[in-house]
């Protein structure tokens, strides 16, 4: 349902984040065999707090939702986009502002239903499911670490010290599984919480973050480079790849990426071979500064609901449902994130050289 661009203008983003996603849970309000909904939002759908807790924020500036959508609608595109740095305030790009916008309109329009908040951190390759380190996109943190298996010198600029949550694909969809059945419980005993207020309790939000195996993204690289299938390439890795407080370093390093891009496509050229060099350096270039921010910064959370959700589970259940990523090995995990990474970069070169 969401449009995951993070460069997009705001009304566009507002319109599939927040509109369609009103129009549907209006359309399916009535539906008989309604039992649960989770709608998938995102860890930093508040990311302007340094705290976040399981808890939806209403504070759209200009009056609240409805009011900056009104005053959008009469603006023309220009308009709009220089409003928009003021309307996001200290939010990075339109995307988590949108994340935001949907949470507030499902507690305005629909917690008369069964419906949670499931925010989800950095998601990254499988760890079992449907097998180790299985991928199938190259975004956001993902992406990033292509550098490393390419054996490609590139820093990033950020706060090595800096940590974020991230989850394995497979325990973020069985964590929104098991949700999807504690939402329905937790409807069942808002209704009689909502026979005696008259209102029905604010829909649950679960912070899908675990905090006891936290990794600095700096030792996030390091784990992987540890788990590369040479001797030379996990050494040399620790000084291609790094984590930079010093902006013009990573600047520096990008120069000397679209360097070696432009003089490969150059040689493809002559030898009449389709150039892909300058497009994947750009391309690269554009993710890193979409995830810049999120490099920098330290954020701390609540997670009680997860915490609880998963006290629930059985043993028996745990087993095919378990999402719990402290319980995670972080080796194995990552010596599966090389191998699957590195097959998710041999199909695709595969796929280009068919298209030829």
């Amino acid at each position: 349902m969401a449009n995951v661009r993070f460069d997009l203008g705001l009304q566009n983003v507002l319109e599939t984040n927040v509109n369609s996603t009103e129009r549907l849970y209006s359309f399916i309000r009535n539906a008989s065999r309604l039992k649960s909904i989770v709608h998938v939002s995102s860890f930093y759908s508040n990311c302007d707090r340094s705290h976040v807790d399981e808890y939806i924020y209403d504070d759209i500036p200009f009056g609240g939702l409805d009011n900056m959508k009104s005053i959008l609608s009469h603006l023309s595109d220009g308009e709009r986009e220089a409003l928009t740095p003021t309307i996001i305030g200290q939010m990075p790009n339109s995307y988590v502002f949108s994340k935001k916008c949907a949470e507030v309109m499902i507690m305005q329009r629909f917690s008369d239903l069964p419906i949670s908040i499931f925010r989800p951190p950095v998601v990254t390759p499988s760890y079992q499911e449907p097998e180790p380190g299985w991928v199938d996109g190259l975004q956001g943190v993902t992406g990033l670490s292509v550098p490393l298996l390419k054996r490609t010198l590139l820093w990033y600029y950020g706060n090595p010290d800096a940590y974020s949550p991230w989850v394995p694909v497979d325990y973020c969809a069985s964590g929104i599984i098991v949700a999807a059945c504690d939402t329905y419980e937790r409807h069942q005993q808002g209704k009689v919480m909502a026979s005696f207020d008259r209102m029905p309790p604010p829909p649950p939000v679960y912070n899908y973050c675990f905090d006891q195996q936290l990794q600095t993204w700096q030792q996030f690289t390091r784990s992987i480079c540890a788990e590369l299938p040479s001797f030379i390439g996990r050494k040399l890795s620790v000084l291609r790849n790094h984590i930079t407080r010093w902006r013009i370093i990573s600047r520096i390093t990008f120069v000397v990426l679209y360097l070696q891009a432009y003089l490969g496509d150059a040689v493809l050229k002559v030898l009449r071979k389709p150039q892909r060099n300058v497009r994947i350096a750009r391309l690269l270039h554009t993710l890193a500064n979409a995830l810049e921010f999120f490099l920098c910064y330290i954020w701390t959370m609540r997670n009680d609901n997860v915490k609880r959700m998963r006290s629930l589970l059985k043993e028996s259940e745990a087993s095919f449902l378990e999402f719990d990523v402290d319980r995670i090995d972080h080796k194995e995990y990552f010596r599966s994130y090389v191998d699957g990474l590195a097959k998710e970069l041999k199909r695709r070169e595969q796929r280009a050289r068919s298209r030829k």
